[in-house]
């Protein structure tokens, strides 16, 4: 019977939470079924984060940019498929993009509690 409940909705979606039950995740296999279990379980201890520091504070449009732009500058840097064996990778290479964002989420955190 339980079973039930979720047809209908798991067609559209990866991840279903069931109340007084948990989480069930589907996937094309069961290692991006686990993937997507990891991701709600994360999400979900963000979010208890964010609630418990007085609640969830949505980024500027601003600063979603400059995270998107720090992500794609971070696939080119740390796109380890590309790599072959004669390739070395400094750790250095790492760093701009480490700091840039580290300095984006203080700035972030910061400003949040100097309006509180």
């Amino acid at each position: 019977e339980l079973a039930h409940t979720v047809d209908g909705y798991i067609e559209k979606c990866n991840a279903i939470l069931l109340s007084n039950h948990g989480v069930v995740t589907v996937g094309t296999d069961v290692f991006s079924a686990y993937y997507t279990m990891e991701r709600v379980e994360h999400s979900a201890y963000i979010i208890w984060v964010a609630r418990s520091l007085g609640g969830e504070k949505p980024l500027s449009q601003e600063n979603i940019n400059k995270l998107l732009e720090i992500r794609k500058r971070s696939e080119k840097t740390l796109s380890y498929t590309e790599l072959n064996d004669e390739t070395h990778v400094q750790k250095e290479d790492f760093y701009d993009n480490e700091q840039e964002l580290a300095e984006l989420i203080t700035r972030t955190i910061v400003d949040t509690l100097i309006k509180k």
